[in-house]
């Protein structure tokens, strides 16, 4: 007869397998801040699992603080740029190579507002705003960045153009979004990744009418 402790160990590595099988998704790796200004940050991270978060709350330290207890602001919004062009900086290795063998994840992005100028910070992400009572994920630690001193205003686009749509026509649709074909020039174009990197208020005047807002970024 196979002995009692032998019986034990396969129930413990079935019941482990059984939890892995079924575990969610979660953060992998540490988060990256590929893009810092003097008031905000792009928040990168990889999330594994069936579904990605729509929210992820961001919990922040500076070096004073005891630990990553200080919640910065609700829950921010996050966009999937898997399929965008990372931004790496000197010495860091592309985002596949820090997923495990076998594990399937996304590399999503979230925008840390209102960054006090000239402070270093490290942040946390987690999936859920109550990941202190144990629920939820929580990342691990970014490297330790630095916001710039001073903000840079920005200079006001020119050479406005509307191509081949009439707003008057393209009504808001349920979600809200309307399709306006856009073209202007700026002095400093830089978009890292795709046009949802800008930040805009459009207003339409016809001739004889007032200006209205016809859309705006989330």
């Amino acid at each position: 007869a196979r002995p009692p402790h032998a019986r034990v160990m396969k129930l413990a590595a079935l019941v482990l397998a059984q939890l892995v099988a079924v575990s969610p998704g979660g953060f992998v790796g540490r988060p990256r801040l590929p893009s810092v200004s003097a008031s905000c940050a792009a928040v990168e991270f990889m999330y594994s699992g069936e579904s990605t978060p729509d929210t992820v709350f961001i919990f922040a330290k500076q070096p004073e603080d005891a630990d990553f207890s200080r919640q910065w602001g609700g829950g921010v919004r996050v966009l999937d740029v898997s399929g965008e062009p990372a931004i790496l900086k000197e010495g860091e290795i592309p985002w596949e190579e820090e997923v495990p063998d076998g594990v399937k994840a996304k590399r999503l992005r979230a925008l840390m507002r209102n960054l006090p100028p000239g402070d270093e910070f490290q942040v946390k992400i987690s999936d859920r705003q109550d990941v202190a009572l144990g629920d939820g994920s929580l990342s691990d630690a970014s490297l330790q960045v630095s916001s710039l001193e001073h903000t840079t205003c920005p200079a006001k686009p020119s050479n406005l153009e509307i191509h081949r749509t009439d707003p008057r026509l393209n009504i808001a649709k349920k979600d809200n979004s309307v399709c306006v074909d856009l073209h202007w020039s700026h002095p400093h174009m830089k978009l890292s990744s795709l046009p949802g990197d800008a930040y805009f208020k459009i207003h339409v005047g016809y001739v004889g009418e007032e200006p209205r807002l016809i859309c705006m970024d989330q």
